[in-house]
């Protein structure tokens, strides 16, 4: 029997590329997904992580009534970042790996986008266009201006 890996959020269609998915195939994994598009309540949370070796875990809890259900797991990582849905403790006495999938890349070029947007107004701008209309709003340029950033983790730092 192939080891399982577990896609218990319900975004897992939209979030990982098929490419992903087909080299843990490739790697020999057999692959369970949420699929029903909706949050998994509990017990369907815990059916579907029962028999599985590793978690790709998104916001959804897991404390030590959900790790309970899971006697083979070995590793939940958490596409994102942090883990304060995690029971670290419980996931240490169980000998559970935790780890994260977070990509600071995009998060960074997205917060520089937004700051871009903003600074253009692109919102209003692009309403207006939506509505056939070219409305003159203010726009800045960024140049001369003092950006701060609140927060120099690994995504601040990126920016």
């Amino acid at each position: 029997m192939k080891p399982i890996v577990a896609f218990p959020f319900r975004h897992h269609n939209t979030l990982y590329c098929e490419e992903a998915k087909k080299q843990l195939r490739d790697a020999g994994f057999a692959l369970v997904c949420n699929d029903t598009g909706t949050q998994l309540n509990r017990e369907e949370q815990k059916a579907l992580i029962r028999n599985a070796f590793a978690v790709v875990a998104g916001t959804e809890r897991y404390d030590r009534d959900i790790l309970s259900a899971a006697e083979q797991l070995k590793l939940v990582m958490r596409f994102g970042v942090g883990t304060d849905n995690f029971d670290l403790e419980a996931m240490e006495e169980k000998g559970i790996r935790v780890g994260v999938i977070s990509n600071c890349n995009a998060v960074a070029e997205f917060a520089l986008t937004l700051m871009l947007g903003a600074l253009k107004n692109i919102t209003s701008c692009d309403s207006a266009v939506r509505k056939a209309s070219w409305a003159r709003y203010p726009m800045y340029e960024l140049r001369g201006k003092t950006v701060g950033l609140v927060g120099f983790g690994r995504i601040g730092k990126r920016l």
